[in-house]
C-alpha cells in the first residue's frame, strides 16, 4: 500500500498593497474634487458677475433709494434720543466709481461717478479744513472707548472694489496720506474692471486702506434664505482675510438692502460693524450695524464744508 503523501494546504495569495500608489490615488482624488469645487465657484462667480454687469441690474442700482427701516430698528433709533445713548457725529462718505468715464452713454456709471480731479479737490478741502480720516475699525474702536475720537472725524468708503480704486483713488490717498475703507466683492476679484488679488494685497498692506466685505457675489440680502445669506456674508470675510492676511471687521450691504436676519448673520460672522446707504451722520451703538453714509457727489471747497455742517440730510 503506497504511503500517504501529506498535502500542504494551499493558501490564497494576496498581492501586497503598494501604499505609495494608494496614497497617490487618494491625493489625486482630493485634488480632483478641489478642482471641481473651484471650477464650480468660478462658474458661479462668472454668472453672477455677468448679471451684476447687465444694464437692467445697473438701472436697479441707480434707481434704488434707501428703504425704510424695519419698525423694530426704528424703535431702537428712537430710544437713542429718549435714553440719551451717546451719539457720534461722524460723516461717512460713500463712493463707487472714481474715474473719467469713457462711455458717455453709460448714464448709470456717470451718476455713480466722481472724476479723479474732483475727488482730489474734495480731499484737499477736507485736509485743509482739519478733518481726521479714520477707517471703519477706528470708528468702532472710538465708540467702544478704545481710542479717543478726534475733533473732526470723517470716513471715506468705496464700494465694490473697482479697478479705479487702485488706479485713481489709491495714488491720491497716498499723496495726501489719508485713510479709507474699501468694501470688496470677494467673488469678483480679477474680473474685468475689478481689482486683482495682487492689487488688493498691495492696498491692504499700505497702512492707509482697510478692507471690508461686500458679499461674495453682490447679492440682495433682504428677504433671502438664511443659507444663502450666511454663505455670502461668512465666505466673503474668510476669502478676504486669506488674501490680505489681515482681519476684516466691517461689512457693507449691497444695494443698501438688509433686514433683521442680515444684521444677525453679519454679527455671527464676526463683523464689528456694517454700513448702509441711508443718509445721515449720527452714529451710535444702536445703528452700529447699519451706520449712515453720505454721497458727496461733486461738492468741493466751501460748498462741501457747508453741506457737511448740515444737521439733517
Amino acid at each position: 500500500m503506497p504511503a500517504l503523501r501529506s498535502r500542504k494546504k494551499s493558501r490564497l495569495k494576496i498581492p501586497k498593497l503598494d501604499y505609495f500608489w494608494v496614497a497617490a490615488g487618494a491625493i489625486l482624488g482630493v485634488l480632483l474634487l478641489e478642482a471641481l469645487y473651484l471650477g464650480y465657484n468660478y462658474y458661479q462667480s462668472t454668472k453672477e458677475y455677468r448679471s451684476f454687469s447687465e444694464k437692467n441690474n445697473q438701472k436697479k442700482l441707480l434707481s434704488l433709494s434707501p428703504a425704510p427701516l424695519p419698525a423694530k430698528l426704528q424703535q431702537q433709533l428712537q430710544q437713542t434720543k429718549e435714553n440719551k445713548i451717546t451719539e457720534y457725529r461722524v460723516p461717512i462718505l460713500m463712493f463707487h466709481y472714481v474715474e473719467n468715464v469713457a462711455d458717455k452713454g453709460d448714464k448709470t456709471r456717470i451718476s455713480l461717478n466722481v472724476n479723479p480731479y474732483t475727488f482730489e479737490q474734495e480731499i484737499k478741502t477736507l485736509v485743509a479744513a482739519g478733518y481726521t480720516f479714520l477707517t471703519n475699525s477706528q470708528l468702532t474702536d472710538s465708540m467702544d472707548g478704545k481710542m479717543p475720537l478726534p475733533e473732526k472725524p470723517i470716513l471715506l468708503t468705496f464700494d465694490d472694489g473697482y479697478q479705479d480704486f487702485y488706479t485713481d483713488v489709491f495714488p491720491i490717498l497716498k499723496k495726501y496720506k489719508v485713510k479709507a475703507t474699501a468694501y470688496v466683492i470677494s467673488g469678483f476679484l480679477n474680473f474685468n474692471n475689478e481689482m486683482t488679488t495682487s492689487e488688493l494685497k498691495e492696498v491692504a498692506a499700505s497702512g492707509l486702506v482697510e478692507i471690508g466685505a461686500h458679499t461674495v457675489h453682490h447679492v440682495w440680502l433682504k428677504k433671502i434664505s438664511l443659507t444663502k445669506a450666511s454663505f455670502e456674508i461668512f465666505q466673503s470675510r474668510v476669502t478676504l482675510q486669506q488674501i490680505t492676511g489681515q482681519p476684516v471687521v466691517s461689512f457693507a450691504y449691497p444695494y443698501g438692502a438688509f433686514d433683521d436676519q442680515a444684521i444677525q448673520v453679519v454679527k455671527d460672522a464676526g463683523f464689528s460693524s456694517a454700513v448702509s446707504t441711508m443718509p445721515g451722520d449720527d452714529q451710535s451703538a444702536i445703528n452700529r450695524y447699519f451706520l449712515f453714509r453720505l454721497r458727496p457727489g461733486g461738492r468741493t471747497g466751501q460748498v462741501l464744508l457747508n453741506w457737511l455742517n448740515q444737521t439733517k440730510f
